[in-house]
């Protein structure tokens, strides 16, 4: 069965052990990621060509949760899409854009705040900060906050 859910990712590819360690998935999945000083946006993916892995570049110089989002953002084009993207144009980075862009940050989200992980912090332990738990996920508050939007918190 092929693999194409961001749940089905994390059950098959995650340690459980939060931030969710995005290297080390996309190792698993046969992607090799490299933080480009070159690059001129935030990522980009290259699927996998004969005799070589599939490649996601990520800009250096953009602050380390902006980093993860964008790894994750192309590994949903690497599992749902499977075709070369830049990921570079304002409305990359929210709801908007392409349809592949929507679903590409979909998988994102629910791959950098695993849905289980989130409900246990907020309903279990309590957590409810949501400063506190972008810090936990690594991801930005505005992130963290859509998230818990989209799990139907109210934040």
């Amino acid at each position: 069965m092929p693999i194409i859910t961001a749940r089905d990712v994390l059950r098959l590819h995650w340690d459980n052990s939060l931030p969710v360690d995005l290297i080390g998935i996309a190792n698993r999945l046969g992607v090799v990621t490299f933080a480009s000083s070159d690059l001129t946006s935030s990522g980009h993916y290259t699927p996998a060509k004969e005799g070589q892995r599939a490649l996601i570049e990520y800009n250096a110089h953009e602050h380390p949760v902006r980093q993860r989002f964008t790894i994750a953002h192309e590994l949903g084009h690497h599992v749902l899409h499977n075709g070369e993207r830049d990921r570079e144009l304002p409305c990359d980075f929210t709801m908007g854009g392409s349809q592949e862009e929507r679903e590409a940050n979909q998988f994102a989200a629910e791959l950098l705040m695993p849905e289980d992980a989130v409900n246990v912090l907020v309903r279990i332990k309590n957590v409810v900060a949501v400063p506190e738990l972008a810090k936990i996920f690594g991801v930005s508050y505005s992130a963290m906050r859509w998230r818990l939007h989209n799990l139907g918190y109210n934040v």
